[in-house]
């Protein structure tokens, strides 16, 4: 597999083992939020990558962020709740593998918190690195 198929895999399957995590409705595949359940949304979003050093060394970065979906009128709280879940899993492993590739988690940050449509929406980013 290639360098951007193992960020994802590795970032995907780390998400995956989340205990206690929601439904997640994963990027490309069919999802239909269950009645007043949470959910949580994954999406990979690779920055530029660069070439560090005269030895053709790759710097990928990106921002794997997880959208949570909480049902309106649960207060802010429970959003952060799932929120805080998935910042302690990443912050507990802040070296992910996968097909050879290491994936490292440099920071991680809550996005803004507000309302779409039936739901109530917040989102973390994770900041990651990958050198190939």
């Amino acid at each position: 597999m290639g360098t951007f198929s193992n960020i994802q895999r590795a970032l995907d399957t780390h998400l995956n083992t989340l205990s206690n995590r929601p439904y997640v409705a994963w990027p490309n595949t069919k999802f239909k939020p269950q009645e007043n359940a949470s959910f949580i949304r994954p999406t990979m979003l690779a920055a530029r990558s660069d070439i560090l050093t005269l030895d053709d060394v790759h710097l990928n970065p990106g921002i794997y962020q997880v959208d949570v979906y909480v049902p309106l009128e649960k207060g802010v709280n429970a959003a952060l709740t799932i929120i805080d879940d998935i910042k302690d899993h990443f912050e507990a492993n802040r070296i992910l593998n996968s097909g050879g590739t290491s994936v490292f988690i440099q920071s991680i940050s809550l996005g803004q918190l507000q309302r779409e449509e039936a739901w109530f929406r917040a989102y973390l980013e994770i900041n990651y690195s990958c050198y190939e």
